[in-house]
């Protein structure tokens, strides 16, 4: 009679079951703690992501309300076609007629030194002492070296100054001009630039340097107002103005600066559209739009901070803005007054632009007011708003990543813990099933051997197959 063949195979598993795949889910249903803190994790880190998202905006949003505050929002635009000058209009222009006229021009000083056969040719060496706009500069002249490296070291030297050298045809001069024009004001105009020149070297030509052009103050008079002025670009007469004379003239001319509708409805747009961005990210958090289920239905899924009570917070502030009447500001005192209006379904701003001319036309003082107003501003609303929940350091946004991003760092380190926990269990597991394998193996070699042993029995005894 044969052998009975063992149970056991050649596959290392004496009990025939997979075990493999029974400790792996084993370890599975242990893992899913684990899986469920990180999902929990995740969504907090969405969360924290959220919060810095909607506080950048905000501080998006205050920088471009803070612009008006200190520079206005109406724009102006020059209208007038002047010949003496020219005026650009900026945002601290309002409109208006001025009557100005230009009587003389600024002008730099220049000094010119002797003529001498080329670029190259030697100089004298010495001292130079120049006084430009009252400051004294030292230059040595190293004997005998060429013009042009003298010319190089002036514009070195740190003064005010530009050295150039200019030629006639036949000769070549060196030319020094003050970088300002005009002199300052209640003094000399030699106070611009004046040269002394000392000569101590036997090479070469002296450099004779003199002044041939003396400074010159602008003179303009605005609205009968006489003035000097030590620069053709005077900004300081009319607010808001600046004004670039080019020549002089007998009569006044007439500058007029009007309201620039297309400008100032542009600088509302941005303001407008930090609103709205920071809006949409309120909506979608608050608001979170339906999806369409597989049976046709339609269903909203909570939003990481659907129920986070900043964001609600900010919301309605933001909105209580868009009503509030700014005090001491006359006719114009509410952004719904100047065309600036909210959507009943999202929460977005618009600009009607009819509106918005209405109140340029008629008082674009009170425009500017309504956003620069000091404390009570539109302006100064939403930098209190940044301040309350986007500050770096006291934001309640802030805070209230602070405290998320430490639940953060306590969840990694739980699922640390954790994780060795659960190496330790699988680790476990493996040994169990492997003594486990190794006892059914033992008893398999004993139930082997009886086997053998019975058969060899039978075999022997009297009528077995043994005896043939």
């Amino acid at each position: 009679m044969a052998a009975v063949a063992p149970a056991y195979t050649a596959n290392g598993l004496s009990s025939g079951l997979n075990d493999s795949a029974i400790i792996q889910s084993l370890v599975n249903i242990r893992q899913q703690p684990i899986t469920q803190l990180q999902t929990e994790q995740a969504g907090i880190q969405t969360q924290v992501s959220d919060l810095g998202t909607i506080a950048s905006q905000l501080t998006a949003l205050q920088s471009a309300v803070d612009a008006f505050a200190t520079g206005g929002v109406v724009a102006s635009q020059v209208t007038s076609t002047n010949t003496a000058f020219t005026a650009t209009a900026g945002t601290q222009a309002t409109p208006g007629q001025y009557s100005v006229q230009v009587t003389a021009l600024a002008a730099a000083a220049k000094a010119r030194s002797q003529g001498f056969s080329s670029t190259s040719s030697p100089v004298t060496g010495g001292t130079l002492a120049l006084t430009v706009q009252g400051t004294q500069y030292n230059l040595t002249i190293t004997d005998g070296e060429s013009l042009s490296d003298v010319a190089s070291a002036l514009n070195q030297l740190g003064a005010p100054i530009n050295a150039t050298i200019l030629s006639d045809g036949t000769n070549q001069y060196l030319e020094v001009t003050d970088a300002q024009t005009g002199y300052p004001i209640g003094t000399n105009a030699a106070n611009a630039l004046s040269i002394t020149e000392t000569d101590t070297g036997t090479q070469g030509q002296d450099l004779n340097l003199a002044v041939f052009q003396s400074a010159a103050n602008a003179a303009v008079t605005v609205d009968g107002l006489a003035t000097t002025q030590t620069s053709n670009q005077v900004s300081d007469l009319i607010p808001g103005v600046t004004l670039n004379l080019s020549s002089t003239e007998t009569t006044p001319e007439n500058l007029v600066i009007a309201t620039d509708p297309t400008t100032t409805q542009t600088n509302l747009q941005t303001f407008v559209t930090a609103y709205n961005t920071l809006n949409a990210s309120l909506q979608s958090q608050l608001n979170p739009p339906a999806t369409t289920n597989a049976d046709g239905s339609t269903s909203a899924q909570p939003a990481p901070l659907s129920n986070d009570a900043g964001v609600l917070g900010l919301e309605q502030q933001m909105q209580q803005i868009l009503t509030t009447i700014v005090p001491g500001v006359n006719g114009f005192n509410s952004l719904a007054s100047i065309g600036i209006t909210s959507s009943d379904q999202d929460g977005s701003i618009s600009i009607d632009q009819g509106l918005l001319d209405n109140a340029l036309n008629n008082n674009p003082a009170a425009v500017n007011q309504l956003f620069s107003q000091a404390s009570t501003g539109i302006a100064a609303a939403f930098d209190n708003l940044s301040s309350t929940y986007a500050d770096p350091a006291t934001g309640a946004f802030t805070q209230e990543e602070a405290q998320l991003n430490t639940r953060i760092q306590q969840m990694t380190q739980q699922q640390t813990e954790m994780q060795a926990d659960l190496a330790t269990y699988q680790q476990s597991l493996q040994e169990q099933f492997a003594n486990m394998e190794q006892l059914v193996s033992n008893f398999k070699s004993v139930g082997q051997y009886l086997t053998q042993l019975s058969q060899a029995q039978v075999a022997s005894s009297p009528g077995g197959s043994g005896n043939g």
